[in-house]
């Protein structure tokens, strides 16, 4: 083979493993002997149970040598960061690295960690999440809950619900016993859908007022009051989700107590069939005119008819009395 004039000056020092690199090399050296033996005891198997076999192996090796598979990262991130990554050669960025790669891939943790470390996606040569930092961080914090809401609809999972209306309604369920839960899967598809800040928490609002609808009602107007008093959310939302709703007319909204009362009393006063009473439901109206009023202004029905009594029938009561 040919000799060089200068060995010494062939050899690129910025592309060798630093010292750092070889201290990690020796101080794990039999179990990086063992995780190379690893690829032979799983050689035998194929696809998908050789990846299992091999991880299994793998995470029994790290679980018994605490801080092995973070060295071993550590290690890696030295040997990438030379030549043009050079600059990133330090212990902070090092650590970053070991860092990241230690998070599970699955999730949204290393999307996250990203973001909240600026410059680390050049170091490591992955692209940025184009998510919101905020709707990223509702997904690492409530990660186990929505495990558990999309695991209704995998048919894999355990938790699969085929019939497509009571998945719906074990859902709704589950957003019901954890408000705090609901409330931030619904700030995260307004960060989602590109909401501007201020309505990022009206939109939430919006969807709890929604989710809590209490069971049984007919009618329910509290939707349309809560985009009343917020009209900026309406058309919003109108533009970016495509809405097809129309805009509230408060003509055709009444208050709350009247929601309250139409769905607890009025709409209960029925026949034994089932059927509405319509004359007990008219009576009731004549006797609460501040109801009535209400439904006539939205529309419900005609106002009440109160006549005076005429003739006979205005001194029949009288006549009663007097006549005991």
């Amino acid at each position: 083979p040919e000799i060089m004039d200068d060995p010494i000056s062939a050899i690129n020092f910025s592309i060798i493993p630093n010292e750092e690199y070889d201290n990690i090399s020796d101080k794990w050296e039999k179990q990086i002997s063992a995780l190379e033996g690893i690829t032979e005891k799983v050689q035998l198997l194929t696809g998908t149970a050789k990846r299992r076999k091999r991880e299994q192996l793998q995470a029994a090796l790290y679980a018994a040598n605490p801080g092995l598979e973070k060295d071993l990262l550590r290690r890696d991130a030295w040997k990438r960061f030379t030549e043009d990554l050079s600059r990133f050669a330090t212990k902070d960025w090092v650590e970053k690295f070991a860092t990241y790669y230690i998070k599970p891939a699955a999730g949204m943790e290393q999307e996250l960690y990203l973001l909240e470390n600026p410059g680390l996606s050049d170091a490591i040569g992955v692209g940025e999440s184009t998510k919101h930092i905020e709707s990223l961080r509702i997904s690492v914090r409530y990660e186990a809950q929505d495990n558990l809401y999309e695991s209704y609809g995998d048919p894999e999972s355990a938790s699969y619900i085929s019939d497509d209306t009571r998945r719906s309604e074990t859902r709704r369920r589950l957003l019901l016993s954890n408000s705090t839960y609901a409330a931030a899967t619904y700030r995260r598809d307004a960060y989602d859908d590109d909401f501007p800040d201020h309505l990022i928490t009206p939109f939430a609002g919006f969807r709890m007022v929604e989710l809590n609808r209490p069971e049984g009602w007919k009618k329910y107007w509290a939707d349309d009051r809560y985009l009343l008093s917020n009209p900026e959310l309406f058309s919003t939302a109108k533009r970016l989700l495509f809405w097809d709703r129309k805009a509230p007319d408060p003509e055709k909204i009444p208050n709350a107590e009247f929601e309250r009362t139409w769905n607890e009393v009025y709409d209960n006063l029925r026949l034994p069939d089932g059927r509405a009473d319509r004359g007990t439901r008219y009576d009731y109206r004549g006797d609460n005119r501040w109801f009535d009023e209400e439904g006539s202004r939205i529309g419900e029905w005609k106002p009440h008819v109160r006549r005076t009594p005429t003739g006979k029938a205005r001194f029949r009561g009288l006549i009663s009395e007097l006549a005991r």
